[in-house]
């Protein structure tokens, strides 16, 4: 009967070990899934962070584009306001020259004014003139009148060859004075009248080209405005993506010391728990130890008869038994020279 319920404390000391072997395996199957949780966090955060890494990227790409292209607006609206400048003292120049213009007609019709006066003058000494010769040719044919024929004939042929000359000369100085003061007339007036339509045209080129600016100026203003309000956008942005980036990593470097700290205490009660199952596994298997070679003695010197009583069950198994624990624990404690045969 001793023997018996020493078996099977023995059994049941040995499925209590199994058990807790088995718990073992489990609470480290459960590290490992842990270990490979904490693993693929891990790598999620790792993939986050560079994820991250790549649009703080981007964005500062984009913020540096958006800074050139608004450098470049800046040059082209300083480019424009001194064009602009430019234009309004070309405009004002302009406007000079046409002021100065409208003074040389004014200047020009004065002139005219005076030439017309003094063809008015010239044409009244004309007449005078042509009245004097008249008053001289009267009194010529006056004295033709006392004169003989002959004397009479001859001054009167002179005195209308002199007279057509006289005409003719007058006719020609008239014509030729007259066709002089048109053509200086329509010269001055042609000049002025072309000064004035380019001035004008210049003016008008000018104040278009003025309002083309200005409307210029007002849409890079417009542009410059949105994207100021875009870069400072970005900007914000940046900063809060750098501002989670910090957390993250401070969250991920949390995470790696909870888990190490996880691992490293899970490690610990591992290794106490298996010094404890050691521990308990030696202790259980010291009595077995003890008496294994014992009951090897005894069932080695005890006469068949007295074993047949028990049954063959009981017989093979605590041989088998007893075998097995002498082979791996027996040479160890103290030599059994029959250990060999068995």
């Amino acid at each position: 009967m001793t023997f018996s319920s020493t078996l099977s404390s023995a059994r049941k000391d040995i499925d209590s070990s199994a058990r807790d072997k088995a718990k073992l395996d489990v609470k480290v199957s459960r590290l490992r899934d842990d270990l490979n949780e904490y693993r693929n966090r891990f790598e999620d955060i790792q993939r986050r962070r560079e994820t991250d890494r790549e649009h703080v990227q981007q964005f500062q790409n984009q913020i540096a584009d958006a800074q050139s292209e608004l450098e470049m607006l800046r040059a082209r609206w300083k480019q424009l306001t001194d064009e602009e400048k430019r234009l309004l003292g070309d405009n004002a120049r302009l406007w000079d020259d046409l002021t100065k213009a409208r003074n040389d007609l004014d200047e020009e019709t004065m002139g005219r004014i005076d030439f017309q006066n003094q063809v008015q003058t010239l044409m009244e000494e004309l007449e005078f003139l042509r009245r004097v010769h008249e008053q001289e040719v009267k009194e010529l044919q006056a004295l033709l009148a006392q004169a003989p024929a002959d004397t009479r004939e001859f001054f009167k042929n002179e005195l209308a060859l002199a007279i057509r000359d006289i005409k003719d000369e007058y006719d020609y100085i008239a014509k030729q004075g007259r066709q002089d003061m048109e053509s200086w007339y329509k010269l001055k007036v042609s000049e002025v009248q072309g000064n004035a339509n380019r001035t004008q045209m210049e003016s008008t080129y000018q104040r278009e080209e003025v309002k083309r600016m200005r409307d210029n100026i007002g849409d890079l203003r417009g542009k410059l405005q949105d994207l100021e309000g875009r870069n400072s956008h970005l900007e914000k942005e940046v900063q809060n993506l750098n501002y989670q980036l910090n957390d993250d990593q401070r969250q991920y470097e949390q995470a790696l010391n909870e888990r190490d700290a996880t691992l490293r205490r899970m490690k610990d009660e591992c290794q106490s728990l298996v010094a404890e199952l050691q521990t308990v596994v030696l202790l259980q298997m010291l009595p077995d130890v003890l008496w294994m070679p014992r009951l090897w003695l005894w069932l080695q010197t005890t006469p068949p008869t007295r074993i047949d009583c028990l049954p063959d069950a009981d017989v093979h198994a605590t041989t088998n038994s007893c075998a097995n624990i002498c082979a791996r624990i027996v040479p160890r404690a103290w030599p059994c020279p029959n250990v060999e045969r068995a």
